[in-house]
């Protein structure tokens, strides 16, 4: 199964990245849900963030990255600059597709 983020895209194979499905509870999913939409991307049902939108250490704890668990709490608050190709034109940000590849 291909690892992707909803905003960074693809992230198999990336060291120390893990990736998290949305919160079940309303008012969390909610504002993980703004954060996305914020950067001008779209949630689904499938769309799941990897750990670079975390805060180490407050978010989750840092040490196992094999079994990287993020607090109850946790809200996404990074924004990333690794975004593939890929993810920019499903956005509809087709205009910089060109300096990401």
């Amino acid at each position: 199964m291909v690892k992707r983020c909803a905003l960074c895209g693809i992230v198999d194979n990336i060291a120390d990245v893990s990736i998290h499905k949305f919160p079940s509870a309303v008012h969390r999913r909610r504002e993980w849900v703004t954060f996305v939409e914020d950067q001008g991307f779209h949630v689904t049902l499938c769309s799941r963030l990897c750990s670079r939108h975390f805060v180490p250490g407050v978010d989750y704890a840092v040490g196992n990255v094999e079994r990287r668990r993020l607090t109850t709490t946790a809200v996404p608050s990074l924004v990333s600059v690794y975004y593939d190709s890929m993810t920019l034109y499903m956005s509809g940000w087709t205009s910089v597709i060109t300096l990401c590849q």
